[in-house]
């Protein structure tokens, strides 16, 4: 293992506590990646829960998804997210959530509206939904950047009947990306129970 990957390896995991304490993905589900030098990314272990995890759970991986270190198997995801860096070379770290808002808008199909000011700016506007794609497949990636190609700048992505994706230039970005994509849905689904929110012209 190179030394700077250990670091990396423990941002990881304080990302993804983070994101479990955060109520984003519960027990093991979502997951984590961020890039390491020389090609290699480090991401969540595959059916662990995170309030079991450590920072030496982490594995790293090569381009090819080939595990280079740790001794548990990566997540299932992980050609979704290896696909992914290698598309957006300008991200250096994906979160993939099931928080509970946002899965409900992907359960509908349905984009979440940019409604707040601050977020939306930071998420890059309207968060678009991806077709639906097997759960573990390469065409996850697919279907990400087949939306990403017509809604440039956009850091997160509904993946249809399925959870959240985050992209950030590194991993605190990656974080409050979901965070915030999280809180749009969830005040955008109060706000239709009052009247109807003011959608911005942010992206």
């Amino acid at each position: 293992m190179q030394r700077d990957d250990a670091a990396i390896r423990d941002a990881v995991w304080r990302t993804a506590r983070a994101m479990h304490r955060e109520g984003l993905v519960r027990l093991s589900e979502g997951n984590v990646s961020a890039r390491c030098g020389g090609g290699r990314v480090a991401v969540t272990p595959t059916s662990l829960p995170y309030a079991d995890m450590t920072a030496d759970d982490i594995v790293v991986v090569d381009a090819d998804g080939t595990r280079l270190f740790g001794e548990r198997r990566p997540t299932s995801e992980l050609p979704m997210h290896l696909g992914l860096l290698a598309a957006l070379p300008e991200v250096g770290a994906v979160v993939h959530t099931h928080s509970p808002y946002a899965v409900a808008f992907a359960a509908c199909g349905r984009p979440v509206p940019a409604v707040i000011a601050g977020e939306a700016s930071l998420v890059g506007g309207e968060v678009p939904v991806a077709r639906l794609a097997a759960p573990g497949s390469p065409d996850m990636a697919t279907a990400v950047m087949e939306v990403l190609r017509t809604a440039p700048g956009r850091r997160a992505v509904l993946l249809q009947s399925h959870g959240l994706v985050a992209f950030g230039a590194g991993l605190d970005e990656a974080l409050a990306v979901a965070l915030y994509a999280e809180q749009m849905a969830q005040t955008t689904a109060l706000a239709r129970l009052i009247g109807t929110p003011t959608i911005l012209n942010v992206g």
